[in-house]
């Protein structure tokens, strides 16, 4: 079906090249900035093939490869896929150019960090509950696409974001450089490394990049392309950090969209409908609640102005290819690693399995392909792997999962797959099939909630259907479908399970009866605005809080220690002393480094009691509380002052590392 000699250049990428200006009325780029003009990528003489033509794809020599990866890229932000409020004029030419597959999806994420699993389900070809560690490390036996290509005796290189591993770095790319190793980080200001063939990448090497990310990375690229003179093909990994908050592109982007020309979609609402679990991640405290529509335009403006920044780098990208001769054997796949809400659904980030946050763009163009063409072929970002490896005449590693697209890629009418299925953590599934049917199911502190679409006639999924007698046959019917799949992919839950086979959480009683209840309270660091818990009042005031970040009785400090001194009003005898805080790493919660308790008469000389750690691993996306608790021999107390150490940072292995860590803190107890 596929030659080894054949001759592409495959892109995965987010966006293409740029053309002439943007559109009647708007701001129109330097011919610099604009890379294409009109001209195709592709010369006249190239492989690729029209839609005219036969649909078989045409044998070209060994390819080079060139993935271009962009972050929390949701899938209707392609202009010439009719959603023409955003300018995309490169992505637009890809998709002219090339195959268009408008039902590409990922499979989920067993984290808040979405990215992370898609990402390394892209490199290895793995299944979502295959992976080790929710992809935060690609063990040695799961082998990656790079690594095949380099086995075959390609040079590969890498530039920009990995968030899975520096060992597993080492081990796909013989170069690099410009590397960043996490989850997120300001634009202007990323730390990265250059490349390190050991795989060590001591913290004494990162330095912070001098230009914004998306140029930064699209720089390191056309040097590699430029200053590149070996015999052998290459691999390239370009992985951009945009348009993942935050949101700041050059004032000339943010320009072409004012906020209160952005159009609202659909399905808008100022809250979610019901808890999904992941109500108060850290995704979702972008915007307050109420969600306001002047809110969300402006969100939605400054992701479009991100967008149309990474679309001009990756023109630059597009045009270093075209000037050294290597785009006329080019094919390009271009896709992101996530979708995003942004205000549908009464949501602000990815951690849901709605259309707008699990479904991708992805796009094929160039030598070999048809063009102009458009398949709704179902597919996810883990069915790269195989196709590339067919495309390029090389066996796919029996550790891969993915399905090869090449049978699609001949005829846009083939089908691959016959439903997609979805996970996020341990609270929701779902399944798509290929006539549009979509059933998601939730289990949330013990409740299950059912949600049923005919995308067909529901594209924005606001009507559900499940309540509705008419459809239970269709329901039951998706429903064991769901469960099969979960069964062939190793899912740990189990729907037919009292709460899916988890450990029902049995939760404390909220009333506690105290020495200190209703005594004055002196905070000596501020809290967050965000989270007041009430006041100073509420560290005294009887009720403990849920496992809820949203519960109104936490008190959260923002990289900031929690200090209060609790006056009891007259020396009584006191021998147990305890405060409670939170861990819910998904929303940038950790426990405490330390507490520390001390008591005094007077208030002026102090004893300390003693200093109390925790033995917690806090890598976990489960949500938790801990009592810090203290017992000594009773003395005479009216003061009480307790400290807690914030961590300072999000740790290095969390999406957020070396952002500000929060602390949640509740009520302090007197015994």
């Amino acid at each position: 079906m596929f030659n080894k000699s054949l001759n592409l250049l495959i892109i995965i990428g987010i966006f293409g090249l740029f053309l002439t200006g943007c559109k009647p009325g708007t701001k129109k780029f330097s011919s610099e900035e604009r890379t294409f003009t009109g001209d195709s990528l592709f010369t006249t003489d190239s492989n690729s093939v029209s839609a005219t033509e036969s649909p078989e794809l045409k044998r070209v020599k060994k390819p080079n490869i060139l993935i271009l990866f962009t972050d929390d890229q949701r899938f209707s932000t392609i202009s010439t896929w009719g959603y023409d409020e955003v300018q995309t004029p490169n992505m637009d030419r890809l998709a002219n150019e090339g195959m268009s597959f408008l039902r590409a999806h990922i499979m989920g994420g067993t984290s808040g960090a979405v990215c992370m699993p898609s990402r390394a389900m892209l490199m290895t070809g793995k299944t979502l509950f295959h992976l080790k560690s929710k992809g935060a490390v690609i063990p040695d036996d799961h082998v990656m696409m790079p690594e095949v290509f380099k086995k075959a005796g390609y040079r590969t290189f890498g530039t920009g974001k990995w968030h899975n591993g520096k060992p597993a770095y080492a081990r796909a790319f013989t170069d690099g450089g410009k590397i960043f190793f996490g989850g997120m980080s300001n634009h202007l200001k990323v730390p990265v490394f250059d490349f390190d063939p050991t795989g060590v990448y001591p913290e004494a090497k990162k330095y912070t990049g001098e230009k914004f990310s998306s140029v930064l990375f699209a720089d390191e690229a056309i040097g590699f392309i430029n200053n590149y003179s070996g015999k052998q093909p290459f691999f390239m990994y370009v992985s951009f950090t945009a348009p993942h908050d935050p949101r700041m592109a050059p004032d000339e982007y943010a320009g072409l969209y004012p906020p209160e020309k952005i159009k609202l979609p659909p399905n808008f609402m100022p809250r979610h409908p019901f808890d999904n679990g992941e109500l108060w991640v850290r995704d979702e405290k972008l915007a307050s609640w109420p969600r306001t529509p002047e809110v969300i335009q402006e969100n939605i403006a400054a992701y479009y102005a991100m967008i149309t920044h990474l679309d001009a780098q990756i023109g630059r990208i597009l045009s270093a290819l075209k000037k050294t001769g290597r785009a006329k054997n080019t094919i390009i796949v271009f896709a992101g690693d996530n979708g995003l809400a942004l205000g549908q659904h009464g949501l602000m980030g990815k951690q849901n399995i709605y259309e707008h946050s699990i479904r991708v763009p992805l796009i094929f163009s160039g030598a070999g392909i048809q063009r102009n063409e458009r398949t709704d072929a179902l597919c996810y970002l883990n069915d790269i792997f195989p196709t590339l490896c067919d495309l390029a005449g090389l066996p796919v590693p029996k550790s891969v999962e993915g399905k090869s697209l090449a049978p699609v890629l001949k005829n846009k009418n083939k089908i691959i797959r016959d439903n997609v299925f979805y996970a996020y953590r341990n609270f929701q599934r779902g399944i798509r099939t290929n006539d549009n049917w979509k059933l998601i199911r939730y289990n949330v502190n013990n409740e299950d909630t059912v949600q049923l679409f005919n995308l067909n006639k529901d594209p924005w999924e606001m009507n559900n259907l499940a309540p509705d007698p008419a459809y239970h046959s269709k329901l039951n019917d998706l429903t064991a479908m769901l469960e099969e799949y979960m069964r062939q992919i190793d899912d740990p839950m189990d729907l037919k399970k009292e709460n899916w086979g988890k450990p029902r959480i049995i939760l404390p009683d909220l009333k506690v009866d105290h020495l200190a209840k209703g005594k004055p309270v002196e905070l000596l660091t501020k809290y967050s605005p965000k989270y007041t818990g009430g006041g100073p009042a509420a560290i005294t005031d009887g009720l403990h809080a849920t496992l809820r970040v949203g519960d109104p009785h936490w008190q959260g400090y923002e990289g900031n220690n929690f200090e209060a001194i609790i006056d009891l009003e007259k020396p009584i005898d006191v021998g147990f002393l305890s405060s409670r805080y939170l861990l819910d790493a998904g929303s940038w919660v950790f426990f405490p480094e330390y507490v520390e308790y001390s008591i005094s008469k007077d208030g002026e000389s102090w004893i300390n009691i003693g200093k109390m750690k925790h033995k917690v691993n806090q890598n976990t996306e489960e949500k938790e509380f801990i009592d810090m608790d203290v017992r000594f021999e009773k003395m005479k107390v009216r003061y009480v002052k307790v400290k807690a150490k914030n961590i300072g940072k999000c740790p290095p292995w969390h999406v957020g590392s070396g952002g500000k860590a929060w602390i949640f803190v509740d009520e302090v107890v007197v015994k």
